[in-house]
């Protein structure tokens, strides 16, 4: 009984092994997916996005709350639990939300794949392990108007929020 048990459980975790977001534009339009995946010591990032400008280039960050209303700023601040309180790139100590920019090629499409250290899809914090406000889930991703200068604080001088998606657990 308890290897049914086990096993049960097994299934029903492995379903949910990785996460995503449906990004959307401002009226309601689907874009395309984020896939976000835990590696050894960060988070793999995938997307395939369409119907951007063609020959573009957008900032692409993770923002501290999921929710994606109006012109996006209810999304908030770009993630930062560790408060290290300073925009950068990928490879910089920035905000963990700080995913840098993404390229559209000339028919509008986007194919990207990103690593981040130090950011984990589903990690905990606090000495009890239960603070839960360094888990990727119920966050936002959004993507900006303009490219991610890198360095302006604090937000890249990224322009306006034109796409947003919530991140959650993807069945697979």
């Amino acid at each position: 009984m308890k290897a049914i048990i086990l096993s049960l459980f097994l299934v029903v975790c492995s379903s949910f092994a990785a996460s995503h977001a449906v990004l959307k534009n401002r009226d309601g339009k689907v874009l395309g997916e984020v896939n976000f995946m835990n590696k050894e010591k960060g988070l793999m990032v995938k997307g395939k996005l369409k119907g951007l400008n063609e020959g573009s280039t957008h900032a692409f960050h993770i923002h501290e709350k999921g929710k994606c209303e109006g012109n996006f700023k209810s999304a908030g601040s770009h993630f930062d639990p560790y408060k290290v309180n300073k925009h950068g790139s990928l490879m910089e100590t920035s905000h963990a939300g700080d995913l840098g920019n993404i390229k559209v090629n000339s028919d509008g499409a986007s194919v990207f794949e990103k690593y981040k250290r130090g950011i984990k899809e589903t990690e905990k914090g606090g000495s009890d392990n239960k603070n839960k406000s360094y888990s990727i889930i119920g966050k936002s991703v959004i993507i900006h108007a303009k490219k991610d200068d890198l360095n302006s604080q604090p937000s890249g001088d990224a322009g306006e929020r034109i796409a947003c998606g919530i991140i959650s657990y993807k069945k697979s």
